[in-house]
């Protein structure tokens, strides 16, 4: 466990362990990466691209048959000058996830909808159609208004809701904001974030979300 700009200045390591592709190890180490990835969408392909080629030997934990299928697929697009090898994993954390939500009563009478955007606060550029941010606070209240019997839930990354707290800059910060505070003034509406009630949102009977990778659990 270290900073990454220190990491990646270090040559002595045998090994690299990562849930991110962003290269956290010096080229010359060898590299293993969990994909959390379910599917075969890939929306920064240069980045991972370049992450992909980042050590000199790469090993990647595949989460899914199309995510292993995507990747060998950018592998063979690309001319790589390292050796790339793809393992066919899976995700163990949704089968975690399914013996939680059954322990999990829940109240089928009443409808659950979840909003969940990806993390926000720290938004790459040229993507701005693939957040949900900018349109929380008129969709909280379009919803409050639709459905006034319903259990809505807003789940904010837990990114976000440290970089709320920090105080940090933001083009949507002040949209989050007012989200926040929507769910402190609507009766009906909740706020979620971190592991706390992780596994109830996903008992959610409707799901509205846009590049979150909550959206490929759910």
């Amino acid at each position: 466990l270290l900073p990454v700009t220190s990491a990646r200045r270090l040559e002595n390591i045998d090994l690299a362990v990562s849930a991110h592709f962003l290269p956290v190890s010096h080229p010359s180490v060898k590299k293993l990466t969990f994909m959390h990835v379910l599917l075969d969408f890939c929306i920064f392909e240069t980045d991972v691209i370049r992450a992909l080629n980042s050590s000199e030997f790469h090993y990647i934990f595949c989460s899914s048959k199309p995510a292993l299928e995507g990747l060998r697929k950018l592998v063979l697009e690309h001319d790589l000058s390292n050796k790339v090898f793809l393992i066919p994993g899976g995700y163990p954390r949704l089968d975690q996830n399914i013996l939680k939500l059954n322990q999990i009563p829940y109240n089928r009478n009443k409808t659950k909808i979840v909003v969940a955007p990806t993390v926000s606060m720290r938004e790459a550029p040229d993507c701005d159609l693939t957040y949900l941010a900018p349109f929380l606070p008129d969709l909280l209240m379009r919803l409050a208004n639709e459905f006034p019997l319903a259990e809505i839930e807003l789940r904010l990354h837990p990114q976000d809701i440290s970089d709320l707290f920090a105080k940090r800059s933001c083009n949507f910060r002040h949209f989050l904001e007012e989200a926040c505070v929507i769910t402190e003034k609507i009766s009906n509406i909740s706020l979620s974030v971190g592991d706390n009630g992780y596994t109830r949102s996903l008992h959610a009977d409707i799901l509205i979300s846009d590049t979150s990778s909550f959206a490929y659990t759910f």
